[in-house]
């Protein structure tokens, strides 16, 4: 039985069910709707502040960090993957699975991605933008990072020339995007797709498959 509670830290909001429709639902079909849903409250919110939106199926938890959205995209500041069950420790070679699926699958944002480095025990991973954005201010570049090769941690950053420091900046992605970013990283991480019938549609009892709140 899987449940949904839904809170935002700084008012109340309006609980809304998630995706009802008999059959398999990926945790980016939740996330989407959920994303859409909250416009009301992204346009209410002056400054850039996050909204964390989180999602999770039996296997693996999906956060995003959304500063705002709109029908034909959505502004966000980090994309992170978890898998909650199955080994803790998995061996090397399944790491190097994951590595080489990143970087064969994640290929559609707009800078394509390179191994840029990895720690000798494969405890941490690190993959950039293989041709970053230089502009006169600064250098923008995507960060994907792989820890112990069960989370997975997506964001933009850009090297300030004026600062000389890293700095983690907003980046658009399209809805379907998004979508197909979310089921790479869910799939890599071991999918167990949330099964809904319909009279076990998520509710607001019991534990949370969703939940969004401002970051303050």
């Amino acid at each position: 039985m899987y449940s949904l509670f839904l809170k935002i830290s700084w008012h109340e909001v309006a609980y809304q069910k998630p995706l009802e429709r008999k059959g398999l639902v990926m945790l980016s079909q939740i996330l989407t709707k959920q994303i859409d849903q909250l416009r009301g409250t992204f346009s209410a919110i002056s400054d850039e502040t996050p909204v964390l939106i989180s999602a999770r199926s039996d296997t693996v938890r999906v956060s995003v960090q959304v500063v705002d959205c709109d029908r034909l995209g959505y502004l966000l500041t980090a994309v992170k993957a978890e898998q909650l069950t199955g080994d803790t420790e998995i061996d090397h070679a399944q790491i190097g699975d994951r590595i080489s699926m990143l970087l064969e699958r994640v290929t559609y944002l707009t800078e394509e991605l390179t191994l840029v480095e990895k720690a000798p025990d494969l405890s941490r991973v690190l993959i950039r933008s293989a041709k970053p954005d230089q502009r006169s201010g600064g250098i923008y570049y995507y960060e994907l990072t792989l820890d112990a090769g069960t989370s997975i941690h997506l964001e933009r950053q850009c090297y300030d020339f004026e600062t000389h420091r890293r700095k983690i900046v907003p980046f658009t992605l399209a809805p379907n995007i998004f979508a197909d970013l979310v089921d790479e990283f869910e799939e890599i991480l071991g999918a167990s797709s949330v099964y809904v019938e319909p009279s076990e549609i998520p509710s607001m009892d019991g534990d949370d498959l969703f939940e969004a709140y401002l970051l303050s």
